[in-house]
């Protein structure tokens, strides 16, 4: 641990220039010289993946009243997640490196930085995907034999509902049926208790005499007239004109 330690010395440690353009001054062989390039490689790629996600959760979320923050989570959790198990990933590669006597490239300080990354992403994902499995799994075996079970029961209540349905309309149609037969009866029943009550000969002449005088009344003279020559069985008032 003191050899490790003593081989810690920031003043030897690269510019972030060379760095990201895989130009060491000096070959890395130190264990400090290792574990910061990987460390840096770590803490960039996973700050530019967050920041990434993180627009976009902003893109989406802008016009929510809380979740337009999320966004600044996500570029905190790409800080913190390679400050914290990034320090100890990137120490743990530059110690089996200096354990085995072996100088690091730069691609492979690259290749392990950025594998950090990717790898914490793939772990953040898998529990959340086994649950997802899990719920889809449950809900099949709920269904009876999944998307299968579920459409033969789908096409049983179609059927049955299509059943109910043309035994209603069938029933609709015959009430319209009994309706309308009822209608022309009633109908034919008016009509002929109408023929059967005609009028006789002196309620006619009555009738029309209370019509002719209402005519008059109303200074309808000339409608009178030709109510009256109509009606030729009325009989004649003192004026001349019929009733």
């Amino acid at each position: 641990m003191y050899d490790m330690l003593s081989e810690f010395r920031v003043s030897e440690f690269d510019s972030f220039v060379d760095v990201f353009r895989l130009t060491p001054g000096d070959p890395l062989d130190t264990f400090g010289e290792m574990w910061y390039p990987v460390f840096l490689w770590s803490l960039c790629s996973s700050v530019f993946v967050h920041t990434c996600a993180g627009l976009v959760a902003f893109g989406t979320l802008r016009k929510h009243k809380y979740g337009k923050f999320f966004p600044v989570l996500l570029i905190v959790m790409g800080v913190v997640s390679p400050v914290t198990a990034g320090v100890a990933s990137s120490a743990a590669v530059a110690f089996i490196y200096r354990a085995a006597n072996m100088a690091m490239p730069p691609i492979h300080a690259m290749i392990w930085g950025i594998g950090q990354t990717i790898l914490g992403a793939g772990i953040d994902r898998s529990p959340s995907q086994a649950t997802l499995d899990s719920l889809d799994t449950a809900r099949y075996s709920e269904d009876g034999g999944g998307d299968r079970g579920g459409s033969g029961g789908d096409v049983a209540v179609l059927e049955f509902e299509l059943r109910k349905a043309k035994e209603t309309i069938h029933a609709l149609r015959a009430n319209l049926t009994q309706f309308a037969d009822g209608e022309s009866a009633l109908d034919k029943n008016a009509k002929g208790q109408f023929n059967q009550r005609s009028l006789k000969p002196h309620e006619r002449r009555a009738l029309n005499f209370l019509i002719n005088e209402y005519l008059l009344l109303q200074d309808y003279k000339l409608t009178s007239i030709t109510f009256s020559d109509e009606n030729p069985d009325q009989v004649s008032t003192a004026d001349g004109v019929t009733y």
